[in-house]
């Protein structure tokens, strides 16, 4: 039987739309290795235009078992922080405390890309530093090659 989304969905012979759109319906979105693809290199037109179904299938293949989508999702937060800051650095935390090395590197590239875009650097620092150990680790290689002054 097809999902609640399928039989709804505007755009059924789209996948990446009908996925995007069980996302956001709270539905769990099957995704084969060239949907993710596509996913990922939609990023920044799927910012604009549906950014918050976007969100809600990123948080589901932040826990998928491949390490490279878990990081490509790491990766591709930053494109979010405008639009949904506290959302998207809530996901992007989890990641920071992955047991893939691979992940909690794309983390911290991520977090490296928030500190960039972001007005306040020293308060994304400042909360990052009160959690676990990885994302006190996030932040110092986050914090490597930017201009950033040193907390005190």
């Amino acid at each position: 039987m097809p999902s609640a989304a399928a039989t709804r969905s505007p755009a059924l012979s789209d996948p990446l739309a009908t996925a995007l759109y069980a996302a956001e319906m709270g539905e769990l979105a099957e995704l084969s290795p060239v949907l993710v693809k596509q996913l990922f290199a939609a990023i920044p037109q799927l910012r604009v235009s549906v950014p918050y179904a976007t969100l809600c299938l990123m948080w589901q293949l932040a826990t998928d078992e491949r390490v490279s989508v878990r990081a490509s999702v790491a990766r591709a937060l930053p494109w979010f922080a405008d639009v949904y800051p506290d959302r998207a650095e809530a996901l992007l935390l989890p990641l920071a405390d992955d047991d893939s090395r691979t992940v909690r590197a794309a983390a911290a590239e991520g977090l490296r890309d928030f500190l960039e875009s972001t007005s306040d650097p020293n308060a994304l620092i400042a909360r990052w530093e009160r959690y676990s150990e990885c994302a006190r680790e996030a932040v110092a290689r986050a914090r490597q090659g930017l201009s950033l002054s040193p907390r005190r």
